[in-house]
């Protein structure tokens, strides 16, 4: 795009939860290059300018675990959503056995521009594709530079077939790495499912090749008590020690479902400043695990949000308020605003800068310009964290700005036609139905 993104009279959330409004903000290539009361920018010749009308502008969201594919199949199906988990893996990832790239392309495509229009920039997939690796995510890459979403794509890989496809997934997953030297919009991750489905050999492997190509690692942790027991029937120790061992956690590894674990596990946690991408659906829907959930809210651990699917801001929102208010009774150390403030802004904002080697995740000047208007107007300059915070996770994101380019204007997508995306999608799931 020539000339600057001008956002004229708008309104700023910032990261601890104060706003400001009356103001313009430039952006440049793909920064954020000025930031002024709205009087002292004036329009230039060339600029794209945008009339807010007082609208909150803020930093896009980040879904730090997604399962794009598999997650739109489970939503429609409510009796599937209610198991879904890692403890009964073995009848999600046979699902994924069939898949195909075109397939993975059409429902991956969908739920990108789905995650744009719901106001999410930035995405951390891990795909369940067997089958077609490589190929699926070489899929969901193309698809997300032509929407104009940030996405780490890596591979939920598994040994459920044994250990050789195992192999050749990792090695998938590895070679879609590389085909990505350079950070643009699109970077790929190493995954795998959970430690209890990959042997010693290939964890070492994934943790020799993460260390060589300084890469993301993405994998699930025991989610239930029935995890952990089968991580010992399977390798005579827990996941995390056995992670630990292979060099597995890191500041580069990014770790969901962490529930069913003891105080020495989260201290590893910390130690190593592994990123815990948590799902405050799951912890609504999935049974409680004794105390894990409230060590993890209260523990000093890097953590944000995830969907663990597809995400819903409103009912993501939603759960994450009752979770969070549910464990604030009580306990009056812990402050329920800064921890939503974290796990929707801060913390995902240092998972992107980790990935991209660049500042993002706030608007301000020199930061990366992943922007999201929103249909709502902020207060006068004032602590104004729940309310406005719950009026973003209802209102309507009107531009989504991904590494400086326009990808939503108004609330319509400009990378596709989103319903013809939504028709394809509709189709390859019934045909998978039925």
């Amino acid at each position: 795009m020539e000339g600057r993104l001008l956002f004229k009279n708008c309104g700023i959330l910032k990261n601890d939860g104060r706003a400001r409004k009356g103001l313009a903000v430039v952006v440049e290539g793909a920064c954020i290059t000025r930031i002024a009361p709205d009087a002292e920018v004036p329009v230039l010749p060339g600029d794209w300018a945008v009339s807010c009308d007082g609208r909150t502008l803020t930093t896009g969201r980040v879904d730090c675990h997604a399962h794009l594919v598999d997650g739109l199949a489970r939503e429609v199906d409510a009796h599937q959503l209610a198991q879904a988990h890692p403890a009964g893996c073995k009848q999600r990832l046979a699902s994924a056995l069939t898949l195909t790239a075109q397939e993975v392309q059409a429902l991956a495509a969908f739920s990108m521009a789905r995650a744009l229009r719901h106001g999410f920039t930035c995405v951390y997939e891990h795909l369940f594709a067997p089958h077609a690796v490589e190929a699926g995510l070489q899929a969901e890459a193309v698809m997300a530079e032509q929407l104009g979403l940030r996405l780490c794509a890596s591979h939920a890989s598994h040994a459920l077939e044994g250990a050789p496809p195992a192999k050749s997934q990792v090695r998938e997953n590895l070679a879609f790495i590389q085909s990505r030297p350079d950070v643009g919009l699109v970077t790929g991750g190493l995954g795998f499912f959970s430690p209890a489905l990959l042997d010693d050999t290939l964890l070492a492997e994934v943790g020799a090749e993460s260390e060589r190509l300084r890469t993301s690692l993405h994998f699930h942790l025991a989610g239930s008590e029935s995890d952990v027991k089968a991580a010992f029937e399977l390798h005579g120790a827990a996941g995390l020690q056995r992670l630990a061992s292979f060099g597995l956690l890191s500041p580069r590894s990014v770790a969901f479902g962490a529930r069913a674990l003891d105080e020495g596990e989260w201290r590893l946690l910390r130690e190593s400043h592994t990123f815990i991408a948590w799902s405050p659906r799951d912890e609504l829907l999935l049974p409680s695990v004794g105390t894990g959930a409230q060590v993890f809210l209260q523990g000093p651990v890097l953590r944000g949000f995830a969907s663990g699917g597809v995400a819903s801001p409103a009912a993501d929102g939603l759960a994450a308020l009752a979770s969070v208010t549910a464990l604030a009774r009580g306990r009056r150390a812990l402050d329920p605003d800064a921890l939503l403030m974290e796990l929707f802004f801060s913390g995902p904002a240092e998972l992107v800068g980790r990935t991209v080697g660049q500042p993002c995740g706030a608007v301000e000047e020199g930061m990366l310009a992943d922007l999201v208007l929103y249909d709502a107007v902020v207060p006068d300059e004032a602590d104004a964290a729940p309310a406005l915070l719950w009026q973003l996770f209802e209102a309507r994101p009107a531009w989504v700005v991904v590494n400086g380019r326009v990808s939503v204007r108004e609330g319509q997508l400009l990378g596709a036609d989103y319903l013809e995306l939504a028709r394809e999608a509709a189709r390859v799931l019934q045909t998978r139905r039925s």
